[in-house]
C-alpha cells in the first residue's frame, strides 16, 4: 500500500525545462571554450615529458621476477 492520496501523474516533457538546460551548457560551453588552448598545452607536456606508467610497470615486473 502507498502513502500517497493523489494518482502519479504522467511523465509530460516540458519545453520550458528543456530550453532552460540548453542555455545553461551553451553558457558553460562559452565558459570553458577559452580554456580549450591550456589544457592542449598541459595535455601535450604531460604527453611528452610525464612518466610512462607502463613502461615502468613492466621494468618493475622484470626486476622482481629476477
Amino acid at each position: 500500500m502507498t502513502g500517497t492520496v493523489t494518482d502519479p501523474t504522467p511523465y509530460k516533457p516540458t519545453a520550458e525545462m528543456s530550453v532552460f538546460g540548453y542555455v545553461i551548457a551553451i553558457g558553460i560551453a562559452i565558459v570553458l571554450f577559452p580554456l580549450l588552448p591550456a589544457l592542449f598545452v598541459l595535455w601535450l607536456v604531460v604527453r611528452l615529458f610525464g612518466r610512462d606508467r607502463s613502461r615502468e610497470a613492466g621494468r618493475e615486473r622484470e626486476r622482481s621476477e629476477s
